[in-house]
Parts: structure tokens; C-alpha cells; sequence
């Protein structure tokens, strides 16, 4: 049978992640978003579904960070926030739009203004409370957020039996495996649009 680690460390850590959304409870909220009709929202869960990126991350993204196949995270949270992330098919026309749309260089442009005091240099602030009230309306509490997202995504690279390394490198975690995480350094591109490749989220 398997063990459950039972450590002080382990038991704070279950007490405070975020728990993942399921499938249809990211359609549920994509949806919601189209028809609230608030500027970016339903983009902006798409690509946090299917990306794994923290909302900061997708909202201080440039569009010169941003390849043909792939999405640049060039700072982040911590050192495995550093990653090349592969664009899966589902949001390739998303990307192309908001990059050809952008007028700010930001590809989620026109966001909150970092300049005024109130938002406190954060241009993801104005949106991250919509979200907030938006998935406070279905019911999710302080244990649901955005960064749930991530933890979805870990969710469906599990189910598509995704390598475990491969999955942390992309979605910006550190890798599980001390050899690997420590000497390895990033995997082969191949691999990487190869994981990203199995992730599926069907529509219910």
C-alpha cells in the first residue's frame, strides 16, 4: 500500500496549496469569463490552463518573449520559474491574436497601470481581483485561485502519464529528482513538445 508522508513540512504544505480546478470546472470558468465580457479574463484562463504560468508571469509577458512555438519565462517566483514553455494547439490562435492586437507590447495589453500608487507596480492587479470575484460566485474558496490553474495542469500531465521531470521543467516547479534537478539542465525541446503535446482538456 502506498505511505502518505506524515512530516510537519508535509502536513503545512497540504494545508496551504492550491487545489487543482477540475476539467469541466475550467470550462465552467472560461465561460463565465466570455459572457462577464471583462477585457482579457477568458484569455487569460485559457492560457493559465493550458500554460501553468502564474497569473504575474502571463501578465508581465512581453510579446518579444514570446517565439514561434513557445513562451519565454524569463523571471519568475524562483529559479525553476525560468523556462521555455512549449504553445500547445488549443491556444496558438489565442497567442497570434493577442500578439497582433497588443499596444503596449505586453501580450495581455492595457492592463492595470503600474505607475499609479494604488496598484503598486503590479499591472496584474485589476484583473487578478475580477478572477477573484468571478470564482468566489461558483463557490471556490481561499484554497482556489488562479495559481490553481497550475496545479491542474500538473493534474493532466499526470493523467497522460507525462514523465514527472518533465512536467515540473515546464511547469516551472523544481524537479522532484535530486541527480536530475541538480546536474540535468533542460530537457531536450522534443520532449518538451512532446509532453505538452498529450495534455487535453475535452469539453463537456
Amino acid at each position: 500500500m502506498p505511505t502518505t508522508n506524515t512530516t510537519k513540512k508535509a502536513r503545512q504544505a497540504e494545508n496551504t496549496s492550491y487545489r487543482p480546478y477540475s476539467v469541466e470546472e475550467c470550462w465552467m470558468l472560461h465561460r463565465a469569463a466570455v459572457e462577464d465580457g471583462y477585457k482579457h479574463l477568458d484569455d487569460l484562463i485559457l492560457l493559465g490552463m493550458y500554460t501553468g504560468c502564474r497569473i504575474g508571469e502571463l501578465c508581465e509577458m512581453r510579446v518579444e518573449e514570446i517565439g514561434k512555438d513557445y513562451f519565454q519565462v524569463a523571471d519568475g517566483k524562483t529559479y525553476s520559474s525560468k523556462r521555455e514553455i512549449p504553445i500547445h494547439k488549443d491556444i496558438q490562435q489565442t497567442v497570434e491574436r493577442l500578439i497582433q492586437t497588443s499596444t503596449d507590447g505586453y501580450l495581455f495589453s492595457e492592463l492595470s497601470d503600474p505607475t499609479v500608487k494604488r496598484v503598486k507596480n503590479k499591472r496584474y492587479k485589476g484583473i487578478s481581483q475580477k478572477f477573484g470575484r468571478l470564482k468566489a460566485k461558483f463557490g471556490f474558496g481561499r484554497r482556489y485561485g488562479f495559481h490553481s490553474f497550475r496545479a491542474t495542469l500538473a493534474n493532466r500531465f499526470e493523467n497522460a502519464q507525462v514523465d514527472v521531470n518533465f512536467a515540473a521543467r515546464i511547469i516551472g516547479h523544481a524537479v522532484p529528482n535530486m541527480t536530475y534537478g541538480l546536474y540535468s539542465g533542460k530537457i531536450d525541446w522534443a520532449n518538451a513538445v512532446g509532453a505538452m503535446e498529450k495534455i487535453a482538456y475535452p469539453k463537456p
